[in-house]
């Protein structure tokens, strides 16, 4: 009865990088009586610090059916699959799957653990069939419905009950646990220079007035320090320090034989969600909470990976969810229909039980104010989605019928926005600006924003990447798009900013020769024509070839970059080369 669903369905793909160890007991506990699934001892497969162990949960006959309170007159859910208490292995976190499509809207599923030699009271596994993935992976073989993971801590026993409407009961019901073991660097991460960041700032985040009548508008980030913008009012909400997939412990050997990360055209909205999990959970398990949610998605869902986006704990630290780059439209499995062009950031903790705290609220606030802004969505505006209308933040349950992401957080959603709305304070920035004026915005040339707006390393200047270019923005140069093979060769050939040309300071224009267009840089220009590609020059072989008629000489137009060779450079053309000669600072022409 046992199987290790694996994204693609099959094991036979990671076996070979997981550590098996041997099979676990799995008895009844004392006094309890005997049932058919003593039997089934489950597998436990570790990536080095995540077990994974997997119970069948035996149906329970159509003539034993019983109301939970024990009787069959009500007709209320029944009880339709149990497992009797049992002794297992250590395991920190517990969430029930079925078939896919087999469970009736009334689905009920509860467990109860074994910490410390008591039993707890009985707990919902909240039932939601809205969180999963779209497209090719939710048509993958392997994947299952589910319920929500629920954290306990460190359990070593369990019950279970699987309530249904009579001819609606899920079929295969299988018991999934996992132990996320302890890793070295779990406590680190709460020493790391940005988690105090978030305690410190984060924990007292309040909205801000607008701006001064100076034009600036400051933010505090950390005490002593602010982020101003200097222009139209906003300003620019830095990335939260994030804690990266290596740093929690996401082994891509439990992603499987999945595809690559899959991508929306842009972020549009945001679906908040919470893991309806504990909320006592300290911050150096955190960590393991979150592996054991990826673990649970991907070896007990079947999922290509973790279904949201991105995760923020009670102390405030945001996780980077699911692969492919937190600064692009990754489609996660998180609201069914609705998860391409959206980001899912789930709230770890169960929130129709308590009130999120000011940490958890503060970088909630933080990751989508520097999320929205940076692809020019207003936090208070609705969006189309695959045919529905939204909230560019919206909680689970807007998009589906759910609790999701509880009552306490739903019902802050509009105050969230309006923080959001005051942090950020707009976002028209130069390259917005420019997208929109000159190129079109969504529906123009370059499409909507990929990759959106941030600040380059170098710190001099801004880029934003489009679905067809970019648009930089540097010290003194203006937004300027670049796109095409021009874009390509600039990136490749040139290493963009960091490179021998610098920023762009004149888009892309028709030359004097038909068929070719020049984009001017800092120090060089390119030259970009079907039958060369795109070729850059710069230094004192541009003003030769410029000086003797550029694309319209007898030269031709250029073949190759400035090349070293003893004693200077040289570039070939279709029709000659142009040697510098740096001893004498000259330059001459050889025809071909």
């Amino acid at each position: 009865d046992m199987r290790e669903r694996i994204a693609g369905g099959t094991l036979l793909a990671v076996l070979a990088s997981l550590l098996v160890t041997s099979a676990p007991t799995v008895s009844p506990a004392a006094g309890a009586p005997a049932s058919p699934s003593s039997a089934a001892a489950p597998r436990t497969e570790r990536d080095g610090s995540t077990a994974v162990d997997e119970v069948a949960v035996p149906a329970v006959p159509a003539f034993a059916r019983t109301h939970a309170l024990g009787t069959t007159a009500d007709p209320a859910p029944v009880v339709v699959a149990r497992l009797t208490r049992r002794d297992t292995d250590e395991f920190g976190l517990v969430a029930l799957t079925w078939t896919q499509g087999s469970a009736g809207p009334g689905t009920e599923a509860r467990v109860r653990v074994r910490e410390a030699g008591s039993w707890s009271s009985w707990q919902e596994l909240h039932y939601e069939p809205s969180e999963s993935p779209g497209g090719a992976e939710a048509a993958a073989t392997g994947v299952r419905d589910g319920t929500e993971p629920l954290w306990v801590g460190d359990a070593d026993g369990v019950q279970v009950r699987v309530l249904a409407e009579p001819g609606n009961a899920p079929t295969d019901v299988t018991l999934v646990l996992i132990d996320s073991a302890a890793q070295p660097s779990d406590a680190a991460l709460a020493q790391r220079p940005g988690a105090a960041y978030l305690r410190n700032d984060l924990a007292g985040l309040r909205p801000t007035r607008p701006m001064a009548a100076s034009g600036t508008r400051s933010i505090t980030t950390s005490p002593g320090t602010s982020t101003a913008a200097r222009t139209n009012g906003y300003a620019y909400v830095p990335k939260p320090d994030l804690v990266r997939r290596s740093e929690w412990g996401a082994n891509p050997v439990l992603s499987g034989p999945c595809d690559s990360p899959r991508y929306g055209e842009t972020v549009l909205a945001a679906f908040v969600h919470h893991t309806a999990g504990s909320n006592n959970y300290s911050e150096g398990d955190a960590p393991a909470i979150v592996r054991s949610v990826y673990a649970y998605h991907t070896q007990g869902r079947g999922w290509c990976d973790i279904g949201y986006n991105f995760l923020v704990d009670r102390y405030g630290n945001v996780y980077e969810g699911r692969r492919g780059g937190f600064r692009r439209p990754v489609r996660g499995a998180h609201s069914g229909d609705y998860n391409t062009n959206s980001v899912g950031i789930s709230l770890m903790g169960n929130f129709e039980l308590v009130q999120p705290n000011k940490r958890i609220r503060g970088a909630l606030v933080r990751v989508l104010a520097w999320k929205l802004q940076s692809n020019y969505r207003a936090p208070r505006a609705r969006t189309w989605l695959n045919g529905a209308r939204f909230r560019n933040i919206s909680g689970h349950r807007d998009a589906m019928s759910t609790a999701c992401p509880g009552i306490n957080v739903y019902s802050r959603l509009r105050d969230i926005r309006a923080r959001v709305d005051n942090v950020m304070g707009g976002y028209d920035t130069r390259i917005h600006r420019r997208w929109v004026e000159k190129y079109g915005g969504r529906t123009g040339v370059l499409g909507a924003p990929f990759v959106g707006e941030r600040k380059i390393d170098d710190g001099r200047g801004r880029v934003t990447v489009f679905e067809h270019g970019r648009i930089y923005s540097g010290r003194g140069t203006g937004a300027v798009m670049v796109n095409g093979r021009m874009l390509a060769s600039y990136v490749s050939d040139y290493d963009g900013v960091d490179g021998r040309l610098g920023y762009p300071t004149i888009g892309s224009q028709p030359s004097s020769r038909s068929g070719v267009r020049t984009t001017r840089f800092e120090a060089g220009r390119m030259f970009s024509a079907k039958a060369i590609g795109a070729r850059a020059l710069w230094g004192p072989i541009l003003h030769r070839y410029q000086r003797a008629g550029g694309v319209n000489s007898a030269m031709g137009l250029p073949l190759s970059k400035p090349k070293r060779i003893p004693g200077g450079r040289r570039a070939l053309f279709q029709y000659a080369w142009i040697y510098y000669d740096r001893s004498s600072d000259t330059t001459s022409v050889r025809y071909r």
